[in-house]
């Protein structure tokens, strides 16, 4: 199902093998290029194209929906049809919202799990405690690693463009960013989910 998939890409364990890349930059040098990019962003909205491939490097599917968020841990992450679903998180819990299924699953936040928030300036706690690595200074690509988590970042004038990992399943989940803003004004409502009525509610 895509709950699973996507809650795979918002809150599972991931994956990715981190490259080994002659004239790294220091770790340090990059840590603080990432985070001058993070501190810039309060907000940002826009389009995701998300690819999925196998272990085998097969194309799986893929999806494509809009998404906001903000520096306070909140997201929209809204896919549509025909895998219709919205992930929202409104700083403390995450909410998945099956169109099909008409079923709301609560879990609480963990942000550690949360790719994306990468991006956001509210968590340098999140980029303290990780390996940052950066091929070029004059390049915002950046490899990320801990004992349980590798990804690939890579932005454009501050922006974000593309993340990718792979999963617990071994496979590739590839996300592009397109027609991304920051810092513009966002309605709180749209963080405050409220299922339609008749929706069965999980809480994990």
């Amino acid at each position: 199902m895509l709950m699973s998939s996507l809650g795979r890409v918002l809150c599972s364990v991931l994956y990715i093998a981190l490259l080994v890349i002659p004239g790294l930059v220091y770790a340090a040098d990059a840590k603080d290029n990432l985070h001058k990019i993070t501190l810039s962003i309060k907000n940002l909205q826009g389009d995701f194209t998300q690819f999925e491939y196998d272990e085998r490097g097969r194309p799986l599917r893929v999806l494509q929906g809009k998404f906001k968020m903000t520096n306070k841990l909140q997201l929209w992450w809204q896919v549509a049809p025909p895998y219709a679903q919205t992930v929202i998180s409104n700083g403390t819990h995450t909410m998945i919202y099956d169109d099909d299924l008409q079923q709301l699953i609560v879990r609480a936040l963990d942000t550690e799990n949360l790719p994306p928030f990468f991006f956001m300036a509210s968590n340098p706690q999140l980029l303290d405690q990780m390996t940052i690595d950066q091929p070029d200074p004059e390049d915002p690509t950046f490899f990320l690693s801990d004992s349980n988590t590798d990804i690939f970042v890579r932005f454009n004038r501050r922006l974000p463009v593309e993340i990718s990992w792979e999963n617990e399943l071994n496979q590739k989940i590839m996300i592009n960013f397109s027609r991304v803003t920051k810092n513009r004004r966002l309605a709180k409502k749209i963080f405050d989910f409220k299922p339609p009525p008749g929706t069965s509610i999980i809480t994990d």
